[in-house]
């Protein structure tokens, strides 16, 4: 169901009708929109986790050769064995 038709310059025209949407459909945006929230909260915080990065010293010594992966829901850098072994994740 479409509440909102946008315009020719691609906007939105006006506030939609939420009385048209069922009980479920409302909890299910409602959890869409606090999933987005958290996600771009990760996102930026993120970002400013990069930024402090560069407050390392030159000669701090990484575990060379570790493979990383990018979580898809927090957006944090974690080892490959994390995503491999089915008991760290739920």
């Amino acid at each position: 169901m479409v509440l909102i038709h946008p315009t020719e310059d691609g906007h939105g025209n006006g506030d939609p009708d939420t009385s048209k949407l069922s009980d479920l459909q409302n909890r299910l945006i409602e959890a869409n929109l606090r999933r987005r929230h958290n996600i771009l909260l990760a996102q930026k915080r993120l970002a400013a986790a990069k930024t402090q990065l560069t407050g390392i010293p030159s000669d701090s010594e990484y575990p060379s050769g570790r493979k990383m992966l990018q979580c898809p829901c927090c957006c944090q850098s974690l080892p490959v064995e994390t995503f491999q072994n089915p008991n760290m994740w739920k």
